[in-house]
C-alpha cells in the first residue's frame, strides 16, 4: 500500500490521480536514486488499480485483491528482476525468494538480493532466456478480468538482446497491460525501450520524512537523527545503514585512516627502510582487503569515496557542505588540507 511507502506524497498523488482518471499508461519508468521506494510505490500502484474498494489516498487493504498483494501473490502481478544464473533457471526460480524479500522489505537493494540467492562475487543480469517468460506471460488473459501487470526491477542489468525482444510487446502491449520499470540508473537503459516509456521521477525522500522514520523505528535522539537525514541524502536504505552500522562505519574508518596514513609514508618517510616497511604493510592491508566480500569492498570504497569528498569541502569550514560524523572529525582536521 502507499501508506508503507515513506514521503512521496506527491508521487502518491500522482500515480492515484492518473488511476482514478482510467489514464493509465501502458509503459512506464519509475526511475531515481536507490532508497526512495521506487518498488514499492510501483507494487502500491498495482494494487490501488485492482483494488475493489479504493480511498482517495491509497488501497483498501481488506479486499481479496488487496490480501493478494499483501504478499505479492496476486495472480496477475508478475515480476523480472537480475539473477545470477545457473543452467536455465530464470526469475520464476527465484520467485518464492523474492517474493518474501520485497515483502520483507519494499526497499531492498540489488546487493541484498544477490547476496540472497548466491555467494557468488557476479553481478546479477536480466538474461536473454526472460523475454520468452515476458512475452509468454503478457499474452494470457488476466486470471481476474483486470489489468496484467509486470514489474521489470532494474532494466539496467538486462541483456540487449532480451531489451530488443520486448520491444514490441513495451510498444503495443495487450488490453489492460502494464508495464512498469523500476531503475536506479535510465541512463544505462537502452534508448529505444527509454523512448517507449512514461517516466515517473521518484525524488530523494524528504529530511522531515527521514528523521521522523528514524526517530520511531531506531530510537535516536532528535540531534541524531538529523545527523542521519543530512548524511542520508534522501535514502532510506542510506538512513537505515547510518543507523544500523555504526561499528562497520568506524572499522572502515579505521582502515581509510591506515591506507591513507600508510601510502603517506611511502611517498614520504625520510628513509628507505621505513619506506620500505610501509610498502610491506600496504601489500597486507591489500591482501587482507581481497579475503573480505566483493560487498564488503564495494562497502569500502564507497566509505573511501565519501571521505575523499568530505575533506575537500572540509577546506571551504562550511558546516553545512559537510557530513562527517563526530568520531570522524579530529582526523579530518589533521587530514583535510592534503586533499586539494
Amino acid at each position: 500500500m502507499f501508506a508503507d511507502i515513506i514521503g512521496q506524497e506527491k508521487v502518491k498523488k500522482h500515480l492515484i490521480d492518473s488511476a482514478k482518471s482510467g489514464r493509465v499508461p501502458h509503459a512506464q519508468l519509475f526511475c531515481g536514486a536507490e532508497g526512495t521506494g521506487k518498488l514499492g510505490l510501483a507494487i502500491a500502484y498495482a494494487q490501488y488499480i485492482c483494488c475493489e474498494h479504493p480511498t482517495d489516498n491509497d488501497s483498501c487493504g481488506t479486499c481479496p485483491s488487496c490480501l493478494k498483494f499483501r504478499n505479492l501473490a496476486h495472480p496477475d502481478l508478475h515480476f523480472v528482476f537480475p539473477i545470477v544464473k545457473k543452467d536455465n533457471e530464470t526469475c520464476d526460480d527465484y520467485l518464492k525468494q523474492f517474493r518474501a524479500a520485497v515483502a520483507k522489505d519494499h526497499y531492498l537493494t540489488n546487493i541484498e538480493w544477490i547476496s540472497e540467492i548466491s555467494n557468488e562475487t557476479k553481478k546479477g543480469r536480466i538474461y536473454d532466456s526472460e523475454s520468452g517468460q515476458i512475452i509468454k506471460k503478457l499474452s494470457l488473459k488476466s486470471y481476474e478480468g483486470g489489468y496484467k501487470f509486470m514489474i521489470i526491477w532494474q532494466p539496467e542489468n538486462m541483456d540487449v538482446g532480451t531489451a530488443n525482444k520486448i520491444l514490441k510487446i513495451i510498444e503495443e502491449p495487450p488490453a489492460k497491460t502494464l508495464m512498469i520499470l523500476v531503475s536506479n540508473e535510465p541512463d544505462r537503459i537502452i534508448g529505444t525501450i527509454l523512448s517507449r516509456t512514461q517516466r515517473v521521477s521518484v525524488p530523494p525522500v524528504e529530511k522531515e520524512e527521514i528523521e521522523k522514520y528514524i526517530k520511531n523505528n531506531f530510537q535516536q535522539n532528535d540531534d541524531e537523527a538529523k545527523y542521519i537525514a543530512r548524511v542520508a541524502s534522501g535514502s532510506i536504505v542510506a538512513a537505515r545503514n547510518a543507523a544500523e552500522s555504526n561499528s562497520a562505519n568506524k572499522q572502515h574508518f579505521e582502515d581509510f585512516k591506515f591506507l591513507m596514513r600508510t601510502t603517506w609514508g611511502i611517498r614520504n618517510y625520510s628513509t628507505l627502510d621505513k619506506k620500505g616497511d610501509a610498502l610491506i604493510d600496504l601489500r597486507k592491508f591489500a591482501e587482507a582487503m581481497a579475503k573480505n566480500s566483493r560487498n564488503h569492498q564495494i562497502e569500502f570504497l564507497r566509505y573511501a569515496q565519501k571521505m575523499i569528498r568530505e575533506n575537500f569541502i572540509y577546506n571551504f569550514h562550511n558546516e553545512n557542505l559537510n557530513y562527517l560524523a563526530p568520531f570522524e572529525k579530529e582526523f579530518s582536521s589533521k587530514f583535510s588540507p592534503f586533499i586539494n
